[in-house]
C-alpha cells in the first residue's frame, strides 16, 4: 500500500491557503479561520465513510472501526502560531488524512482513529496542547476556568463542539489505545545537517518555565557615578550569561537548552538607570535529573543576584515506546530510508497522548531548521516518505481481515 505524493501536496497546499489575510500562515485556535481548516479535514474523513466525532475537548476523531476495540491513533494538530508555517502540526494531520484514504477499503483487526488535536499551540488562555491534555486527563478545573474576555476555556471548548462532561479518552469507551503515531517536521536542523531523511523520536524533552525579577534603584543616568549605581539590568545581564554557559555545559551530558525569550526593562527610559528587569526562562532537557538540578541552580543564582524567581511550569521528559521505536525503524530500514534515533526539543501532543497510549513519533527535515516562521519548509518528497514510514508501521501492528 503506497501513499500518494500528489494527495499529500494537495492537502498541505489547500490548508495553507486557509489563512488570515496578510498573515501567512495563520489559523489560530478558536478563530473562524481555524474552523474553516477543520471543516476541510472533517469533510475529507466523512467522504471516506468514516465516523467523525468531536470529543469533549473538541478534538476531531475520525474512527475506522476494526474487528477489536484495540485502537491505534494517528494525527497531530491543524492550528498554527501567528505567521507560522505550512507544515508544523498540519503535516501530521495530512498524514492521517492520506493514511485513511489508502486504507479506505481495507478491513483491519484494529480500530484506527485519525486525529486533529485541538489547540496544540499556545493561545490566548496561555495554555498549549489543550485537546491532548484533556484526553489525557491533564486539564485541571483551574485551567478550564481560565477566562479571557469573559469567556472561560471550558465555554470556548464547548463552543468548538466539545462537551462539558470533559471525559478523557479512557472514559469515552471507544476502545483501548495500544499505539499512537505522530508525523512532524523536526523544527530544528539536525536531520538536514547530517543529510538524514527520517528522525525517530525516543523522547520528548521535559520543560520548565520561570519568571525572574531583578531589583535595583532608579536614578539619573548622567549624574550617578558608576560605583554608586544599583543597576538591575547589570545583574540580569550577568545572570543571562551564566544561564547560557551552564546550558552549554549541561548539553555536553544530555540534550539541554535554556532561553531567555522575554525581557522587560523598567522604567525603560534612555536616561534612567533600570530599577527592575523581568525576564522569562524556557529550560528544556531530555534528562530529568539535569533539568531538576538546573532548576535549583537557577533559584540559587537568582538569590545571589538580588532577584526573585518563580517556577511557572515544570514537566518531565516523555519517553516514546521502545516497541514502536523499533517498528518505525524497521519500516524506515525496509524502505532504505536513512534514519536516526533522536530526542525532540519541542513539545508535542504526543507527550500527553503517552499518558494513555504507547507513543511513537517520526520527524522529517526542516529546511534551515526553520519553524514557527512563514518560510518554514519541508519537501513534499520527505512528507511522503514520513507518511509511508508510519503507514508501514501501522500495517505491522494491525492485520488485514479477508
Amino acid at each position: 500500500m503506497i501513499v500518494s505524493y500528489d494527495e499529500i501536496k494537495k492537502h498541505l497546499e489547500t490548508l495553507a491557503a486557509l489563512t488570515e489575510e496578510n498573515k501567512p500562515f495563520t489559523r489560530k485556535v478558536f478563530t473562524p479561520m481555524y474552523e474553516k481548516g477543520r471543516d476541510y479535514i472533517i469533510n475529507h474523513f466523512k467522504n471516506l465513510g468514516l465516523n467523525v466525532i468531536k470529543d469533549d475537548f473538541a478534538n476531531i476523531l475520525a474512527i475506522k472501526k476494526g474487528k477489536s476495540n484495540e485502537c491505534i491513533l494517528i494525527g497531530s494538530h491543524s492550528d498554527t502560531v501567528e505567521k507560522g508555517g505550512r507544515f508544523d502540526g498540519i503535516l501530521g494531520v495530512v498524514a492521517a488524512m492520506e493514511i485513511a484514504r489508502v486504507l479506505q477499503n481495507t478491513n483491519l483487526d484494529k480500530t484506527l482513529i485519525f486525529c486533529d488535536f485541538l489547540g496544540e499551540e499556545p493561545n490566548e488562555y496561555g495554555l498549549s496542547c489543550v485537546g491532548s491534555r484533556g484526553l489525557a486527563k491533564k486539564l485541571s478545573k483551574e485551567q478550564l476556568n481560565l477566562t479571557v474576555n469573559g469567556t472561560t476555556l471550558s465555554q470556548a471548548l464547548v463552543k468548538m463542539g466539545g462537551n462539558e462532561q470533559f471525559r478523557s479518552f479512557n472514559e469515552l469507551n471507544i476502545g483501548k489505545a495500544i499505539a499512537s503515531f505522530e508525523l512532524h517536521i523536526e523544527q530544528g536542523n539536525t536531520l538536514e545537517s547530517i543529510n538524514t531523511q527520517i528522525g525517530i523520536v525516543n523522547k520528548i524533552v521535559g520543560i520548565a518555565r520561570f519568571a525572574l525579577s531583578f531589583h535595583g534603584s532608579s536614578n539619573h543616568a548622567g549624574t550617578t557615578a558608576m560605583h554608586l549605581r544599583k543597576d538591575a539590568l547589570l545583574n540580569a545581564a550577568s545572570f543571562i550569561t551564566w544561564l547560557n554557559e551552564n546550558a552549554i555545559n549541561y548539553n555536553k551530558l544530555a540534550y539541554t537548552v535554556a532561553t531567555v525569550g522575554k525581557c522587560e526593562v523598567l522604567p525603560n527610559a534612555a536616561n534612567v538607570i533600570p530599577n527592575l528587569v523581568n525576564i522569562s526562562i524556557d529550560l528544556r532537557s531530555e534528562d530529568d535529573g539535569i533539568r531538576k538540578e538546573f532548576i535549583e541552580k537557577i533559584h540559587q543564582k537568582a538569590q545571589e543576584l538580588n532577584a526573585t524567581s518563580k517556577l511557572i511550569a515544570d514537566s518531565n521528559a516523555t519517553l516514546a515506546d521502545d516497541y514502536l521505536i523499533n517498528i518505525l525503524k524497521s519500516s524506515a530500514d525496509e524502505m532504505s530510508v536513512s534514519n536516526i534515533i533522536m530526542p525532540s526539543g519541542a513539545g508535542h501532543d504526543s507527550a500527553y497522548i503517552a499518558n494513555f497510549s504507547p507513543m511513537g513519533m517520526v520527524f522529517i527535515p526542516s529546511k534551515d531548521g526553520l519553524s514557527h516562521h512563514q518560510d518554514e519548509f519541508s519537501s513534499y518528497e520527505d512528507c511522503t516518505k514520513g507518511t509511508q514510514v508510519i503507514l508501514n508501521a501501522i500495517l505491522k501492528i494491525t492485520k488485514e481481515i479477508k
